[in-house]
């Protein structure tokens, strides 16, 4: 019963944002989801199961199980659909969330031979202030022109479909309640609305499988691998610096002082930043450092509001002036964690509440608690109580293959359900209601005209910028049913077309409509956004009272 209950705590703890409404009519949103989140993550601490509780297998469950494999792919499948829209109407904007647009920039430097840690314009200067572990493994996707987001959808199913097929692998062994608990834990953590949004500014989601590998190799008392895992987690993002004194006082109590494991975990931090310090030893500590504090107490603490609106202590000192005790009261405020959770692990607690609290804290407390960091603190608690049911066999291998698994299917299913929508070729009817999310620059306020049965729509000027998604990287070629403007002194009116600022040819343009071509090479296009540009010699201004300058009417577009 505890880990029903515990499944049940993690689900209020993550949903706690999605109520914030109806907080701020009970009199206080941030303050009652600071106290609400503080309290379930105490009662996990107390609630916590220290051993996994075996239950004799039962016949007949096995349909369960199917049933379980059904409802997941399904799930995993429609939120798939539901997040790759965001991919594939354009690029990530950088006024929403920079940290993507700011790894993107990194990476070009970087395989360029270039100082990734140097100052990116996107479009203001910023500074890549993340780990190694984090924005490394984008470069996979950079390289292979994929959307950087495809990747991160992929790990962001990756700790749900755990879930659910530890779900399924429970209800198969008769065990209905844990079986039912991880299914709904995994369910909540699919559609929970705060991860959704996320997604598309989102860039954390990459180390979550790092997380659920690092709790299986704690829970296994596999503490070399769990110290370099944790090492790594700390390369990839600082905050995960919290979780270290919980795991050392734990290994201290387990097994005694170990300088193998303080080593590793040392080195596992440190040797993905050496390369780059040994590079350039001010760009980094300027981008992981210096540049935060100067943003925050420059600019963010007294040039807007954002801390105020945010869950945590921060934003509390902030509205009464006290800004100057922050630093202060993180430091008492995770002494006193990790005093209790001494004196927890010493009786033999276990570490994973621990953990998930302590990250808590660290993330309620920091200079600016934005609402992204608590989707870590719930992942710890999760991957935490995933593993201490038993999930992976033991071998540190063997759990590294399981998630590896599940984070392969997880990257099939999204690529499968791109292929479906937007997929590779597809036919997009200029003038339709559906085009025009389509169609940019050029065609004015998309207003179609009938035209020898034809519903068109003129282009304004002389280019037209039209956005083709496509889930491919091969070549294709583009059709396009058009009708040119010709001037009255028969100057001769043709069209250059590119993708992607990739030009493509040009095409001499007879009177009348016709379909032209360009043929497009498999460089040409990106797994995600494209955009194809039409540029014409010449507009005329049509007759009568429209005086607009016209170069065609467009009616369909077409992807092959």
């Amino acid at each position: 019963m505890r880990v029903t209950a515990c499944a049940a705590l993690i689900m209020l703890g993550i949903w706690v944002p999605s109520a914030h409404p109806l907080l701020e009519s009970l009199g206080g949103g941030y303050v009652l989801g600071s106290v609400a989140m503080l309290a379930i993550a105490a009662a996990l601490v107390g609630l916590w199961p220290s051993v996994v509780e075996q239950a004799a297998p039962r016949l007949g469950s096995r349909w369960f199980a199917l049933l379980i494999a059904g409802t997941g792919l399904g799930l995993l499948v429609w939120v798939s659909s539901r997040l790759l829209p965001a991919i594939f109407i354009g690029p990530p904007d950088p006024t929403r969330g920079d940290m993507l647009v700011i790894i993107d920039h990194a990476i070009t430097a970087f395989l360029a031979g270039g100082n990734p840690y140097a100052i990116h314009k996107v479009p203001w200067d910023a500074p890549l202030s993340y780990g190694p572990v984090l924005w490394l493994p984008f470069v996979i996707p950079h390289a292979l022109r994929v959307d950087l987001r495809v990747l991160t959808l992929a790990a962001q199913l990756a700790v749900p479909a755990c879930l659910l097929l530890h779900s399924g692998i429970r209800g198969s062994q008769g065990q209905w309640p844990r079986a039912i608990a991880f299914l709904t834990l995994g369910v909540a953590l699919a559609v929970n609305p705060e991860v959704l949004g996320f997604h598309v500014i989102g860039h954390t989601q990459i180390y979550w499988p790092l997380l659920l590998v690092f709790s299986l190799c704690l829970s296994a008392r596999r503490w070399s691998a769990a110290a370099v895992c944790l090492g790594l987690l700390v390369a990839a993002r600082s905050t995960m610096v919290a979780l270290a004194p919980v795991f050392f006082l734990y290994l201290f109590f387990a097994r005694g002082p170990s300088i193998r494991c303080l080593l590793l975990f040392l080195l596992a931090a440190a040797l993905p930043f050496a390369p780059f310090v040994i590079a350039d030893p001010a760009s980094v500590s300027y981008a992981m450092l210096g540049v935060y504090l100067k943003v925050m107490k420059g600019f963010v603490w007294y040039s807007t509001t954002w801390v105020q609106n945010t869950y945590g202590v921060t934003g509390r000192l902030l509205e009464r002036g006290l800004e100057r005790h922050v630093e202060v009261v993180q430091l008492l405020s995770l002494a006193l964690v990790y005093v209790l959770a001494w004196r927890r692990l010493r009786l033999g607690g276990r570490p994973e509440p621990w953990l998930g609290l302590s990250l808590l804290v660290f993330s309620m407390t920091t200079l600016w608690p934005v609402g992204y960091l608590y989707l870590d603190v719930w992942m710890v608690f999760a991957c935490g109580l995933l593993a201490g049911d038993g999930f992976a066999p033991p071998r540190t291998l063997q759990a590294v293959g399981h998630v590896a698994g599940v984070a392969l299917l997880c990257a099939i299913l999204v690529i499968s359900a791109a292929a479906v929508r937007p997929g590779t070729r597809y036919v997009v009817d200029i003038g339709s209601p559906a085009a025009s999310g389509f169609t940019g620059g050029g065609f004015g306020r998309d207003v179609a005209v009938q035209d020898e049965g034809r519903e068109a729509v003129w282009v304004e000027g002389e280019t037209a910028r039209i956005r083709l998604p496509r889930a491919g990287w091969r070549g294709a070629t583009i059709r396009i049913a058009l009708r040119p403007q010709l001037s009255d002194g028969g100057a001769v009116q043709r069209v250059s077309a590119s993708i992607n600022g990739r030009q493509l040819g040009a095409v001499t343009l007879a009177p009348g409509w016709q379909e032209i071509t360009f043929s497009s090479r498999a460089r040409d296009w990106n797994y995600g956004f494209n955009v194809l540009d039409l540029q014409f010699t010449y507009a005329v201004a049509s007759v009568g009272d429209d005086q607009r300058a016209l170069s065609a009417a467009i009616d369909r577009i077409s992807v092959e």
